[in-house]
C-alpha cells in the first residue's frame, strides 16, 4: 500500500459535491462554445479521485438515466462510497477500488470526466497519465473537469503549508494537524513577531478556521501539492493532444481584456490573457474545462447558440431599497452581493427569471428582433455568476410542507456534515443540532410530529418548537432540499 493510499483509507477526505462540475452545467457550456456534447441526462461519466462519492452520488441522484464510474485509490473510500450507493439504491453509479494509472483505453469513451481535487495532489507520474488518459477515454465532444491549484495566489498558502509541515515533521494522521495548528496559535501569540509575519499568520489563521480537518490534512498537509502556473497547465495538455475550453467558473469563462505591452511576445492570446488574469487577481485555483484537440471549440461564447439554451438566475429584485434613478435593485439569494441592473429588457428578464426560481426559462422567451444586445447584457451577469446557463429547461416539483419529504441526498449529509447538498448539485450550511431534523422528513411526520420528536431529541428549543420546524422547514423547501415522491429529472 503506498503512503497516499494510506493517508486516505486512515482520515479520508469529506465528501461534498463540487457544484461547477454539474453534468448538464458542463453540457451548456460546451454549447455555448461551438461543441455537441453529449445530452446530460443519458451520458456517460468518469470521476477520477472520486474518494467516498460525494461529488457521484448526487448527480447519479440527479441524472437517473445517466451512468457513472467513480475511480479512487483507497479501498477505505469506495468501500463507504459503495455502501451509500447501496443505501440510496442507485444503480446507475459504480465505484471501484483501482489505481488512475491502470485505466487504459479498453473502458470505452466516457461523455464527461472529472478530476476535482486530484491533479496537484499526486506525483508527477500519475499527473502525465492523468494528461494521456483524458484525450484517449474522452469521446469525440466529451469534456473534462480538471481542479488544480493555481500561482502566485497560492504562494500565500504555501507560505502556510512550509510552517505546518515543518511543525507536523515525523507525526501522522490528525497528530500532524494537532501540532500543525498548536504550533500557529503559538507563533501568532509570539511578541517577538515582525509586524508582517504577525498579519501573514493573522491571514492565514482566518483563513484556516472554517476549514474542514480532512481538507487541512489532504490539501495543505498533504505529501504532494503542486500548483501550476496557466501557461504551464497550458502547456502541459497542449502536449497531451488537449484543448483548453474554459473555466468552469462563469466569471473565468468569458475572457477578459487585459492590458496589452508593448513589445511582449505573447505565447498565445488566451494564454497571455488568462496568465495576466491570474496573476493581477493573486488567484490560487482554477476549474478547467478541457477537450480533445479535434473538437475545435470557439474560443468567445456563440450569442447565436443561447437562442436554444436556458437561464436560471440567482437574482431577487429588492423593491425595499433605494436604487440610483433609472435602475432597479436585485440581491442574490444568499444574500450576499446586491447590484444595481438597468430598468428595460434586461431588468424585465430578470424579474421573469425570478418567478420560475429555481426553475429556468428558455432564452427565446425573452428575445424580441436581434438576439445581440440582450445577449450581451445576459452573458455580463451569466461572466459575474449571477445566471447558469443550462441545456434544457429545469423544473422543481411542488412539494409538500404538511408533511415534508427531505431528498435522500440530503439526509445522507446532514448525517455527515453541516455541507448540506441541494438539489442543483449546490451546498447551503445547516449547523447541529437542527440539521439533523432533516433525517425526520420521511414524508409520514407532519410539523407537529417533528416538532415533538425535535425536542425529545433535543434538536429544537422547546420554547417554540412548532414554530421553529415551522421555518425551518420553509427555509428547506426554498434551498432545493425537499422532494415529491416524483423522480426530480
Amino acid at each position: 500500500m503506498s503512503s497516499l493510499e494510506a493517508s486516505y483509507d486512515l482520515n479520508p477526505y469529506l465528501a461534498l459535491p463540487c457544484t461547477e462540475s454539474r453534468i448538464d452545467r458542463l453540457e451548456g457550456i460546451g454549447r455555448l462554445k461551438g461543441m455537441a456534447p453529449a445530452d446530460a441526462r443519458t451520458a456517460r461519466v468518469l470521476e477520477l479521485g472520486c474518494g467516498q462519492g460525494g461529488n457521484l452520488l448526487p448527480l447519479g441522484y440527479g441524472f437517473a438515466k445517466a451512468t457513472f464510474l467513480g475511480i479512487d485509490l483507497s479501498g477505505q473510500q469506495i468501500l463507504e462510497a459503495q455502501k451509500v450507493g447501496r443505501h440510496l439504491a442507485l444503480e446507475n453509479v459504480t465505484f471501484r477500488h483501482q489505481d488512475v494509472c491502470e485505466l487504459g483505453p479498453d473502458e470505452g469513451h466516457f461523455d464527461y470526466i472529472i478530476a476535482h481535487g486530484l491533479f496537484s495532489w499526486v506525483p508527477e507520474p500519475v499527473r502525465k497519465r492523468i494528461l494521456e488518459l483524458l484525450p484517449q477515454l474522452l469521446s469525440p465532444d466529451g469534456i473534462a473537469f480538471v481542479s488544480y491549484n493555481v500561482i502566485p495566489g497560492w504562494h500565500l498558502h504555501n507560505w502556510t503549508r512550509e510552517i505546518m509541515t515543518f511543525a507536523a515533521h515525523g507525526l501522522t494522521g490528525m497528530a500532524r494537524l494537532d501540532a500543525a495548528r498548536s504550533f500557529m496559535e503559538g507563533l501568532a501569540k509570539s511578541p517577538r513577531l515582525p509586524d508582517v509575519a504577525r498579519q501573514m499568520l493573522a491571514s492565514a489563521q482566518k483563513d484556516l478556521a472554517d476549514k474542514e480537518a480532512s481538507y487541512l490534512l489532504h490539501d495543505h498537509l498533504a505529501e504532494h501539492n503542486q500548483p501550476f502556473r496557466f501557461d504551464e497547465f497550458h502547456a502541459l495538455i497542449a502536449e497531451a493532444g488537449l484543448c483548453y475550453l474554459g473555466d468552469a467558473e462563469s466569471n473565468h469563462l468569458v475572457q477578459e481584456q487585459m492590458p496589452t505591452m508593448a513589445g511582449f511576445e505573447r505565447p498565445s492570446e488566451t494564454v497571455y490573457q488568462e496568465q495576466l488574469s491570474d496573476m493581477l487577481r493573486n488567484r490560487s485555483f482554477r476549474m478547467s474545462l478541457l477537450c480533445r484537440k479535434d473538437a475545435q471549440p470557439s474560443d468567445l461564447p456563440h450569442l447565436e447558440n443561447l437562442q436554444e439554451l436556458w437561464l436560471r438566475s440567482y437574482l431577487q429584485e429588492r423593491p425595499d431599497l433605494k436604487p440610483p434613478s433609472g435602475f432597479v435593485m436585485f440581491e442574490t439569494v444568499d444574500q450576499k452581493v446586491q447590484i444595481g441592473v438597468p430598468q428595460g429588457r434586461i431588468c424585465q428578464a430578470l424579474q421573469r427569471l425570478q418567478l420560475v426560481f429555481p426553475g429556468s426559462a428558455p432564452f427565446s422567451e425573452f428575445q424580441q428582433s436581434t438576439p445581440a444586445p440582450l445577449a450581451g447584457e445576459l452573458l455580463e451577469l451569466w461572466k459575474f455568476g449571477y445566471l447558469d446557463v443550462l441545456p434544457r429547461a429545469e423544473h422543481y416539483p411542488i412539494v409538500s410542507t404538511e408533511h415534508p419529504l427531505a431528498s435522500p441526498i440530503a439526509q445522507w449529509g446532514a448525517s455527515m456534515s453541516q455541507q448540506i447538498t441541494r438539489l442543483d448539485h449546490g451546498r447551503v450550511t445547516i449547523p447541529a443540532p437542527i440539521r439533523h431534523l432533516l433525517g425526520l422528513m420521511d414524508g409520514r411526520r407532519n410539523l407537529e410530529d417533528l416538532a415533538k420528536e425535535g425536542v425529545r431529541l433535543g434538536y429544537l428549543d422547546s420554547a417554540a418548537p412548532l414554530q421553529e420546524v415551522a421555518r425551518f422547514v420553509d427555509w428547506c423547501q426554498k434551498r432545493l432540499l425537499l422532494v415529491s415522491s416524483e423522480p426530480v429529472r
